[in-house]
């Protein structure tokens, strides 16, 4: 198991990273529709594609995935980031009161 996970810092950064995910999608499918975006815009749509890495290369491979499995692959997309993110910061702070 693992030492010291906070649950709490998990769920806020899974929300954060569900958020960043539904955005970028958003801006994702504008920018492939055609429409003119600005630059911050056009930077938060390539988003999509990283924070979707793994379940969108999936969506490419196998094209055509049922739209319940490319949801569960955001979301298992943004354990996987929110996860990390958790455990930098608990690296982070251990640090700080060690040393």
């Amino acid at each position: 198991m693992i030492k010291h996970f906070n649950i709490n810092t998990f769920v806020r950064a899974m929300a954060f990273f569900l958020l960043l995910i539904i955005i970028s999608y958003i801006y994702a499918f504008a920018l492939n529709e055609g429409n003119s975006l600005s630059l911050i815009e056009k930077v938060v749509a390539s988003l999509f594609y990283v924070f979707g890495y793994p379940s969108i290369l999936l969506l490419y491979v196998f094209d055509g995935l049922p739209l319940y499995l490319v949801i569960l692959g955001l979301l298992v997309n943004s354990a996987i980031y929110a996860f990390l993110t958790e455990r930098v910061i608990y690296l982070l702070f251990r640090k700080k009161r060690l040393g």
